[in-house]
């Protein structure tokens, strides 16, 4: 180690070593005061990152989402930290960025992990923990990065049971929109729009009740024999548009911004009814062979953090 590296990190050790609730360990120090700097020029003097915090079995990534502090959380991500740890209560760091509505370091953590069915000791997901706090742009990432619409906690709650139960009228249309089942029964054996029923939330009832009867009508019309050249329909693209917009914003591409484009003038022509639905699904297609085959080229993807 050079004397000039020396005397910058004793530099820095002599403030950090003065950090409130640090115990003495510089990197948690770093980490607590947002630090990314410090935290890199840490890490390469040979500082461990495999620290956990015995109280609360919280590890430095637990704890830096838990602060919100995003350039900590990619500083650490970069350096190869566990993501799957779980602290005491069985969360893992992307049940916390969930349940504070971090999107930022929840997007951050589904490029490096990609197991989103992770469940704490009360069986929540991830996605249990977003609804139930009503953080909708969570909620969409979760489900794009392929969360299970209808897992189950310890109460039989799925994530649209919670979303209802706490009163998030959002998350509730979102998990909806996303195919969401409505007829399951929790533990009460209670179905959504019960339960939106007996705790009197109206707004929500009215979301699912509509959502019925929509699904009602769709179920007793005769469907048209498909052909393999027949179109999608405006609804499907749009579903698909969804998907494939928060695809890129979740995996990063280094093209991202170029398709996006392409994907948001598609989504302005369907809105503005000017391409026949045809048209509309080439370019689609197009675009997904597009991703696909630059998914196939780019490895690193670290030229975004």
């Amino acid at each position: 180690m050079s004397t000039t590296f020396d005397s910058q990190l004793k530099s820095i050790l002599q403030p950090l070593s003065s950090v409130d609730d640090a115990n003495g360990d510089p990197v948690l120090a770093a980490v607590q005061a947002n630090d990314h700097n410090t935290l890199r020029i840490l890490v390469r003097a040979g500082y461990s990152l495999s620290s956990i915090d015995s109280s609360n079995g919280r590890s430095l990534l637990h704890i830096a989402t838990y602060l919100g502090h995003t350039d900590v959380v990619r500083r650490l991500l970069k350096e190869g930290i566990n993501t799957s740890l779980h602290d005491r209560d069985g969360k893992t760091c992307l049940h916390v960025a969930a349940a504070y509505g971090y999107s930022q370091i929840l997007t951050l953590l589904l490029k490096y992990e990609s197991h989103v069915e992770h469940v704490d000791y009360d069986n929540n997901t991830p996605l249990h923990m977003s609804c139930k706090f009503g953080h909708n742009e969570c909620c969409r990432l979760l489900i794009y990065a392929g969360a299970n619409l209808n897992a189950i906690n310890r109460d039989g709650d799925t994530p649209l049971h919670s979303a209802i139960r706490y009163k998030h009228a959002g998350c509730t249309a979102i998990l909806i929109h996303a195919d969401a089942s409505l007829n399951i029964r929790n533990s009460h054996h209670e179905l959504p729009i019960e339960l939106a029923r007996r705790l009197g939330h109206h707004k929500i009832y009215n979301i699912i009740l509509q959502s019925l009867s929509l699904l009602s009508q769709s179920s007793n019309q005769s469907e048209p024999t498909s052909t393999p050249n027949s179109s999608i329909t405006l609804s499907d693209f749009e579903k698909q548009w969804r998907q494939f917009h928060l695809l890129i914003q979740t995996r990063m591409l280094a093209n991202q911004h170029q398709l996006e484009e392409q994907i948001d003038s598609l989504k302005d022509a369907m809105n503005k009814n000017q391409l026949k639905q045809a048209i509309i699904h080439r370019k689609l297609q197009t675009l997904t062979n597009l991703y696909i085959q630059q998914n196939k080229q780019v490895h690193h993807y670290d030229t975004l953090f």
